[in-house]
């Protein structure tokens, strides 16, 4: 299967898309190559300082990864700004591995439990409706935050991540319509998402599923 990689340029607010070139795979030398030809066709890459990128093998790898090869091409060291969200996921998997177990597959046995646990289970009430709760929680302090966060959810936010946490809170509070708990599924097989970032350029590459 082919893969593109997207690379881009950013100054400040604006950006601007140097090209999708196709790789023949997601392997650091592809992606390092495809990287570092958009650069030289562009003629920026002398205004590369820095790397922002996700923690897959194929980005750090010490000898083969995109990161590795892509500073031998350019003849230069980079500064490594490891994405924040994908360190912690470093973390967390090692307590994760610790507490429950390791897996190598896609589909951890305790979620596999779960699913098959789920019609059995108590059905989702909102968090407010437990009575220990509720002592912490008075109805005033509920319709201040519901208002605050309803209204911050129309402005719009830098991160997804950071609305998810805002109707996260509401559905906690069972103040956010139009929300359904349903049965869990077993998740989707994801080849990996690859992240880089220079001074003034981004370059990424999109997930594909299998």
């Amino acid at each position: 299967m082919k893969e593109r990689v997207a690379v881009l340029i950013s100054h400040g607010d604006k950006e601007q898309l140097l090209g999708v070139p196709i790789t023949d795979s997601s392997s650091g030398e592809e992606q390092a190559s495809a990287v570092y030809e958009c650069l030289e066709e562009w003629g920026v890459s002398n205004s590369v300082k820095a790397m922002c990128f996700d923690t897959t093998a194929s980005n750090t790898g010490r000898l083969k990864g995109a990161c590795t090869i892509l500073e031998y091409l350019l003849g230069k060291e980079l500064l490594y700004l490891a994405c924040r969200h994908h360190v912690y996921e470093v973390l967390l998997r090692g307590v994760f591995d610790e507490k429950l177990g390791s897996t190598t597959g896609p589909e951890p046995d305790i979620f596999k439990r779960f699913q098959k646990k789920w019609p059995t289970l108590e059905k989702y009430e909102p968090g407010v409706a437990s009575i220990d709760v509720r002592k912490h929680l008075p109805p005033e302090l509920v319709s201040d935050i519901t208002t605050d966060f309803q209204s911050k959810l129309l402005q719009s936010q830098p991160r997804d991540d950071y609305k998810e946490l805002l109707q996260l809170v509401l559905v906690f509070l069972g103040t956010l319509e139009g929300i359904q708990i349903s049965r869990a599924y077993s998740p989707c097989k994801v080849d990996g998402e690859g992240y880089l970032l220079f001074k003034n350029i981004h370059v990424s590459r999109a997930v594909h599923l299998e």
